[in-house]
């Protein structure tokens, strides 16, 4: 059996939006981490603007979301189209 028989064509624009989106929210907060985030987030006494590294830490968790979206959903399409390649080999013999 050939996993991976099927293609999902809507499959690869979400996987590339997802993928776009979480490397983007990375990036923006390793903008906020060094603009003025890592005081607050490395030293806990520190005395600073504590807005930095509330973004940074809300677009890190944007991304880290992103990404395990990305993964479940590419989990479950392989799921189904190795499913659905047993299903058809079945009905071939």
């Amino acid at each position: 059996m050939k996993i991976g028989y099927y293609f999902f064509g809507e499959w690869g624009h979400l996987n590339k939006m997802l993928i776009t989106t979480g490397l983007i929210s990375l990036v923006i907060s390793a903008i906020f981490f060094f603009i003025g985030g890592w005081e607050i987030l490395t030293r806990p006494y520190a005395v600073g603007n504590s807005t930095y590294s509330i973004w940074c830490i809300f677009f890190l968790l944007v991304g880290i979301v992103l990404f395990l979206v990305d993964f479940c959903v590419h989990k479950i399409c392989r799921d189904i189209a190795t499913l659905l390649k047993e299903i058809e080999d079945n009905k071939s013999k």
